[in-house]
C-alpha cells in the first residue's frame, strides 16, 4: 500500500524524498528532511525547488551531475 509506505517512510530518522524528474519536482518529502533543511514540506513539493536552494556556484555542477547519474541508471 503506498500510503501505508509513506507513512513509514515519514518516521524513520533519515532524509526521505521522491523526486518526479518531467515535472521538475519533488512529490514526497518526509519530517527529518523538512526538519534538518530548514524548509517546510510545502517549499520542498514546489515545482523548481531544488535546483533554487542549490548554490549559484555549484548550480551547473550539480545539475550536470545529476543529469549524469539519471542518464548511467536509465539501463539499469
Amino acid at each position: 500500500d503506498p500510503c501505508l509506505c509513506r507513512q513509514l517512510l515519514g518516521t524513520i530518522d533519515a532524509v526521505v524524498w521522491e523526486y518526479d524528474i518531467p515535472s521538475d519536482c519533488f512529490t514526497f518529502v518526509n519530517d527529518r528532511a523538512a526538519s534538518l533543511s530548514g524548509y517546510s514540506k510545502e517549499q520542498w513539493l514546489k515545482p523548481g525547488f531544488c535546483k533554487s536552494v542549490i548554490h549559484a556556484e555549484d548550480r551547473e555542477w550539480a545539475l550536470k551531475f545529476w543529469a549524469d547519474a539519471i542518464h548511467q541508471n536509465k539501463d539499469h
